[in-house]
Parts: C-alpha cells; sequence; structure tokens
C-alpha cells in the first residue's frame, strides 16, 4: 500500500471516530466539516517548512487546536514510524507535544511523550527513551490516569529490556502488569505478559 493511501486511511479513521487513547476520553463528537478542518491543519501543519511558519498557522486556528488535533496528528506519524523514517515521526510527535504543552492537556501529553518514547527506543537513542516514559508516567500518575500508567511503566520496562537490563525491565513490567489486571485489560495483560515471558 503507498504511502499516500496510508495517509489517507490514517485519517479517515480519525474522522470515523476511532481516536488514539490520548483523545478518547475527552473527544466529544466533532461534526465532519470540523473533523475535515482538523486533518487538513493536521497535514497542512507537517507540511510546513519550519515551526515560525507552524506557529503562524496554528495563530490563524486557535479554536482547532485540541485533542482532535493531537489523533490527527498522530495518525499522520504513524506511517512514518511503519516505515522507519524516525526523524520525520519524531518531528510530528514533537509538534504533537509542543501542542499539547499550549492547550494545557496534560493526559494528551502524556500519550504523546509515550509516543516520543516509542520513536526513541526504534532509534536506539534508550536515554532519551526513558526520560520521555519517565516524564509521561509523571503525568499519569498526575492526573489520575491509570491506563496511562500502566502504557508507560510498560515503555519504561521495554526500555531496560532493549538495553538488557533485566531485572529493572521485570520490575517494570510486573508494576504494569498489576494496573493491566487491576482494570481489568485483557488485551494489554496478554501483551504485558508476553514481554515478562
Amino acid at each position: 500500500m503507498s504511502f499516500p493511501i496510508r495517509v489517507s486511511l490514517c485519517l479517515l479513521t480519525l474522522s470515523l471516530g476511532v481516536l488514539c487513547p490520548a483523545t478518547a476520553q475527552s473527544q466529544s463528537v466533532l461534526n465532519p466539516s470540523t473533523v475535515s478542518e482538523v486533518n487538513d491543519l493536521a497535514a497542512t501543519l507537517v507540511a510546513a517548512a519550519s515551526e515560525e511558519e507552524q506557529e503562524r498557522l496554528l495563530a490563524r486556528k486557535p479554536d482547532l487546536m485540541n485533542s482532535s488535533l493531537l489523533a490527527a496528528l498522530k495518525a499522520l506519524a504513524n506511517p512514518f514510524v511503519q516505515k522507519g523514517d524516525y526523524a520525520e515521526a519524531l518531528r510530528i510527535t514533537q509538534l504533537a507535544a509542543r501542542i499539547a504543552e499550549r492547550i494545557g492537556d496534560r493526559a494528551g501529553l502524556g500519550y504523546v511523550l509515550i509516543d516520543l518514547g516509542s520513536i526513541n527506543n526504534r532509534r536506539n537513542r534508550m536515554t532519551q527513551a526513558l526520560e520521555c516514559y519517565q516524564k509521561s508516567l509523571t503525568v499519569f500518575e498526575e492526573v489520575g490516569d491509570k491506563k496511562g500508567k500502566m502504557r508507560a511503566l510498560k515503555g519504561i520496562g521495554r526500555a531496560y529490556e532493549l538495553q538488557n537490563i533485566f531485572d529493572k525491565a521485570l520490575e517494570y513490567y510486573e508494576k504494569s502488569l498489576a494496573i493491566s489486571e487491576e482494570i481489568g485489560d485483557k488485551s494489554f495483560t496478554a501483551s504485558v505478559l508476553n514481554n515478562l515471558g
């Protein structure tokens, strides 16, 4: 499947209401024209030549700076992660982090930080990955988001596993497992058990 088609499918899933965990809790249903505006803004921001240009675009559409824009940016970053273009995925995800901070979406920022950690894991930049996961863990503890906390703990475990620091990896995987069992997330429990195995 070609890259433009994958981007279109990502944006289509967003417009149908399939959102990332960061936005699922606070997302209200948007009308189709607003969804289209958000998707267009996200694509324009990604295509912008500089941060200054991005800032000008955002200043023109302050009403669209919300969790839906974060989801649209995530949808645009995912194909770059899948094809191994981590520099571009990182650039888009860092933009999402700046927007989350600007609008004060703490939970959204936590999930974006997990994405940044994952990208850094794939780039073999474990110090940066751990820093992102630790920051996300702090955010989720502040806002009381158990699902986010469980994901951050798993990310930390994965970063330690990739460095062959297995005792620390086990410690964080077990903490993540405890939360996933507590909240009854069977799919995530299976994923963590796979990592523990």
